[in-house]
């Protein structure tokens, strides 16, 4: 059995595995490279894991992340009831095996998932590191008390949707928010990074798992925002949105979002705005009382031409 073929099966008795690093995720978005898994085995059962993405570019074969992919990284099952010194001798033989696993390339570069905290053994194999921020409401059972959380502005301008009567309705017309995706990026000059082929098949591949919802804001059968979001056994994560350039959003923005929060706290999961690095952005996603979580960018060139250049 290869290694992805046994990380497929650990793919579905892990149900915690974050969904980035999924094996249907890595299938589809992995499309301009390939993906393989890294797997630890203690007495014949796999303990952990980490998938990597690997792509040319120029004439420079690098790991990086694939589309749409804010992190990968370790994954680790842990031994229950370690004391800490125990566990970070743990983490360190598990992480050093792991490492060692892993196919000599140009350049190292991935995100990996904010729970990761213990980088010291990629330090120690001449790794750097650089931080990254995301945004997360953890606990929405108390739906209400969220809501309070949210700033004065933001709260106004969910106010402001309902008494336009701006309606969140479920929809699978992916074309319909393409067009959406289009306007967002024409007004920011930018050129979509997404085909509208690839984002039908990631839509459909993970509406296969159950991991996916589309939401459209609407009035009078005009959408006006529209998200696509993303969920795995623990966290929804509002990956790719846009807005109609249009029209006045009138708030609708903000009442997809909350809409969307409801949506994770009868599910039981928690809400990550995916981060982002822009200060315009970072006011948006703090402005709904989220909390601010570090994870690590891990990095490391071997391509002496590559260091050269970068």
């Amino acid at each position: 059995m290869t290694n992805i073929e046994a990380y497929r099966e650990f793919c579905k008795e892990e149900k915690d595995i974050p969904l980035y690093s999924k094996d249907w995720w890595l299938d589809v978005v992995c499309d301009d490279g390939y993906w393989d898994v890294a797997l630890v085995k203690i007495n014949g059962k796999i303990m952990a894991s980490m998938p990597y993405f690997i792509k040319k570019k120029m004439i420079f074969k690098v790991i990086t992340l694939p589309k749409l992919t804010q992190t990968m990284g370790p994954y680790i099952k842990y031994i229950p009831n370690q004391n800490s010194c125990k566990k970070l001798a743990y983490e360190k033989e598990i992480l050093n095996q792991l490492i060692e696993q892993l196919p000599k390339v140009d350049m190292f570069n991935q995100s990996f998932h904010h729970s990761f905290t213990n980088w010291l053994p990629f330090y120690w194999e001449g790794y750097s590191q650089s931080t990254g921020y995301t945004y997360i409401i953890e606990d929405l059972n108390n739906i209400e008390d969220v809501y309070k959380n949210f700033s004065s502005s933001t709260r106004k301008d969910i106010r402001k949707a309902d008494k336009h009567n701006i309606k969140i309705v479920s929809s699978e017309n992916i074309e319909a928010f393409y067009e959406i995706i289009m306007m967002t990026h024409k007004r920011k000059n930018l050129k979509p990074r997404e085909s509208l082929d690839f984002i039908k098949k990631l839509y459909k591949k993970a509406k296969e798992m159950d991991s996916v919802i589309l939401k459209f804001a609407i009035k009078d059968d005009i959408i006006y925002s529209a998200s696509l979001f993303f969920y795995d056994n623990k966290t929804l994560y509002a990956i790719i949105g846009g807005s109609n350039s249009e029209v006045k959003l009138l708030g609708s923005n903000q009442l997809l979002d909350w809409e969307m929060m409801k949506f994770a706290s009868i599910k039981n999961l928690s809400f990550d705005f995916e981060g982002s690095m822009i200060e315009g952005v970072e006011y948006r996603n703090r402005s709904y009382g989220a909390v601010q979580k570090q994870y690590f960018n891990i990095s490391k060139i071997d391509s002496k031409i590559l260091k050269f250049i970068l």
